[in-house]
């Protein structure tokens, strides 16, 4: 989020995440009738897998069981 609020970047998550930074003016709306796809592809990213909190491990689990039927998800 850092870089687009900068001017050095696009960001593609659901307007709800930066309402406060929009009605700041730091970003605008590009392309607000915008929907992805069914299968967008979705990631998670962690520091490192071995030292990975239950809690993180249960919600990559939970989201990968959701979206099991859009496509492989790789986590």
């Amino acid at each position: 989020m850092e870089a687009a609020v900068r001017g050095a970047g696009v960001l593609l998550v659901d307007s709800i995440i930066l309402s406060g930074q929009i009605e700041r003016g730091e970003l605008v709306s590009i392309m607000p009738d915008y929907a992805p796809t069914p299968g967008f592809p979705l990631q998670a990213l962690y520091v490192c897998k071995r030292h990975m909190p239950g809690r993180v491990r249960v919600f990559i689990d939970a989201i990968r069981t959701r979206v099991q039927g859009m496509r492989p998800v790789t986590v």
